[in-house]
């Protein structure tokens, strides 16, 4: 959160203006540019980057139907014991951990709120709308039986849980492109469920996109005829 916070207000002193809880209802390309109308108006300009995660299947209609939406349930526990000294960040390591059967698990360190701990893909495909976000015992006992195995002293009260989403393309790489047949509308999505850590440099890969430049990278993986 602290990275997001960090991100929004470089961008405001770059002279960014950001724009909160105002949803987009349409897009569309017109004769000066792209025109984009929200709950609150109707903004014009020469170019847009499509970057709504799983809300780019309604946005982006020709690659809906490559898109897989994987609902993702996150969970924080309370160290038990003595434990708890031992899973502060400057002794507990952020992990991941693939198992034989395929189950990929990773957690981070207690900053105040409990271990967290989670799967990552091996979700259930949902819809953006309507989306349960109800974290059931279910979610829970797959977690929680990970740590069982893997970290006990981590698997103590369950502190907060949470519902979210991957975005996932079929070969679960990003797309980083102008759509087809379009100079002015780029989408930088979906991500497949790793696509925070990349943020910074994505978003100087889009900003070089959009303005003509060429962003230095080799961006083929990433196109977005692969899925359309």
């Amino acid at each position: 959160e602290r990275c997001v916070a960090t991100m929004l207000d470089l961008a405001r002193e770059q002279g960014a203006t950001i724009r909160c809880n105002e949803p987009v209802r349409e897009w569309q390309e017109t004769g000066a540019g792209v025109q984009v109308a929200t709950s609150a108006g109707t903004y014009t300009a020469t170019a847009i980057v499509l970057c709504a995660g799983a809300g780019l299947a309604q946005l982006l209609r020709p690659i809906a139907r490559s898109l897989q939406i994987e609902r993702q349930v996150v969970a924080h526990f309370a160290p038990s014991g003595s434990a708890a000294a031992l899973m502060t960040p400057d002794r507990f390591p952020i992990f991941a951990f693939e198992q034989l059967d395929g189950g990929f698990f990773y957690g981070f360190a207690d900053l105040g709120n409990g271990i967290k701990v989670a799967r990552h893909h091996g979700g259930a495909s949902t819809r953006v709308e309507p989306l349960d976000r109800t974290v059931n015992a279910a979610d829970i006992d797959e977690i929680r039986a990970f740590c069982a195995k893997h970290l006990p002293d981590a698997n103590g009260t369950l502190l907060a849980s949470a519902t979210c989403l991957y975005t996932n393309t079929p070969d679960f790489h990003f797309v980083l492109d102008r759509i087809p047949a379009s100079d002015r509308v780029f989408v930088a999505s979906p991500c497949s469920g790793h696509g925070f850590k990349f943020a910074s440099v994505v978003g100087e890969i889009m900003a070089d996109l959009v303005q003509g430049r060429s962003a230095g990278f080799d961006l083929s993986l990433f196109n977005a005829q692969r899925i359309t």
